[in-house]
């Protein structure tokens, strides 16, 4: 019989086109999401008059793209008419970019951002469109957001030269627009009946409950790091300035910590759920830790680059999970409008802080997330081992009550069988030394006192 050895079908998986196209169509829509955030970020501190200006275009950037993105949803276009708002959207992102960044004011960087949050929208229609109906678990987004981060840095490039950064997001955002068009599928509909392209775990959980039956809060936190994580990369930028690091490699060692570890755990093949709670307390604690204890910059690079390795884990474990958690009573539209509608909240609320108290404001909410995941995994860990303890009560008690009631019934049947001997040795004429040795026997062997009452009687 011959043996044939072939490999695991998840080491050497063949790649058809459709795959290759949805792959490339998630790697352009996570360049938009990330330089929306760093680009965008980074254009509306430099134009606006304080933080809190600044982080009110990124609160309008994530409401838009929950408002388009409801819209799709709801009046899903044709493939042509798709492809013209890419386009425009594109066109207008730049053509307001650089109004912008030549003294356009405040409501023109509003209109970048919208633009951009349609950009984005329609992104995630052309990436549902690829991914189609029976293709929704096929592929992980784990690699194409690694690659969507690459690309970012890339078309970011220094983010401290705002005039040549706009010039850069405006060009890769008509080329982005392009490719996009190119990769939508032939007679597709751009619907919104499947999930939102970009929400496989990477987004903030703000349902309770609603990352199954036991509660899992550090993995919730590190979810949530994102927002400031992302909110302070272009004051992080500014602030290691001064530490002699170019602004490239700041960038790029945040997104590597955010996507290096789940590129590595995805190939190789480790299985993160179980372990989840427990790294993700543990990476966030140490970040926290760092920053109180680390001296002078030390301190804010543990804290980006453990918090990024959390938020990376969280990331794998929640796409392991299932991908997007809904929150309860509400429909599809209603929960993306509400996670958006929460998060634009929770950015408009770090704006303020940053206004009051600086970049220690971020630092504070990040480390406030890092106690919170502590003090859940404790919770957790107290409450299993309450169960575990309580559980072996249980058990302990059940057996003993098995064992009484087999030692009562053993008891009876031997009672029972003695005044069985006692009732019949009389009829048959067996003789008494016979029958007194056995009940004897019985009661050594025993030690019935009901059957020595019944003997005696």
């Amino acid at each position: 019989m011959q043996r044939t050895m072939t490999a695991p079908a998840s080491t050497f998986a063949r790649v058809d086109g459709a795959t290759a196209r949805l792959h490339t169509a998630r790697a352009l829509a996570w360049t938009i999401l990330l330089t929306g955030w760093i680009g965008l970020g980074t254009v509306a501190q430099t134009l606006t008059s304080g933080p809190l200006q600044a982080f009110a275009v990124l609160a309008v950037w994530l409401l838009s793209i929950g408002l388009f993105t409801e819209a799709l949803r709801r009046f899903p276009p044709q493939r042509w008419l798709a492809v013209v708002l890419l386009l425009a959207a594109a066109l207008s992102a730049a053509s307001a970019l650089h109004v912008a960044l030549r003294g356009g004011g405040m409501g023109v960087v509003i209109a970048a951002a919208m633009s951009w949050a349609l950009l984005f929208a329609l992104a995630s229609a052309t990436v549902r469109a690829c991914r189609g109906p029976g293709r929704s678990r096929r592929a992980s987004p784990v690699v194409a957001g690694a690659v969507g981060a690459a690309l970012a840095l890339w078309c970011i490039g220094d983010p401290t030269a705002v005039n040549a950064m706009g010039a850069r997001l405006a060009n890769g955002a008509l080329i982005a627009a392009l490719l996009l068009a190119a990769l939508m599928p032939r007679g597709a509909v751009a619907s919104g009946k499947g999930r939102i392209a970009l929400l496989d775990g990477s987004r903030p959980v703000w349902a309770p409950g609603a990352s199954g039956p036991s509660p899992r809060w550090p993995v919730k936190a590190a979810s949530l790091v994102m927002l400031p994580m992302m909110c302070s990369l272009p004051l992080m930028v500014g602030w290691c300035r001064g530490t002699g690091v170019s602004p490239e490699v700041v960038l790029g060692l945040h997104l590597a910590a955010m996507f290096g570890p789940a590129v590595l755990l995805k190939w190789g093949h480790v299985p993160v759920a179980a372990r989840a709670p427990a790294c993700c307390a543990g990476l966030l604690v140490l970040g926290g830790t760092a920053w109180a204890l680390a001296p002078g910059a030390a301190a804010g690079w543990w804290l980006a680059l453990a918090h990024g390795g959390a938020w990376s884990v969280a990331w794998v474990a929640r796409t392991e999970a299932g991908g997007e958690h809904r929150l309860r009573r509400l429909s599809p539209g209603q929960r993306r409008l509400a996670g958006t509608g929460v998060d634009a909240l929770v950015v408009l609320g770090l704006g303020g802080a940053v206004s009051i108290a600086g970049f220690d404001a971020l630092a504070a909410a990040q480390i406030a997330l890092a106690a919170v995941s502590a003090i859940g995994l404790a919770a957790c860990s107290g409450r299993s081992m309450l169960s575990t303890f309580v559980a072996k009560i249980r058990r302990s008690m059940d057996g003993y009550r098995r064992q009484s009631s087999g030692v009562r019934y053993a008891r009876r049947g031997i009672s029972g069988w003695l005044w069985i001997a006692k009732r019949v040795e009389r009829p048959i004429g067996t003789r008494p030394s016979t029958a007194a040795a056995a009940v004897e026997s019985c009661q050594l062997s025993t030690r019935c006192p009901a059957a020595r009452q019944r003997l005696r009687a």
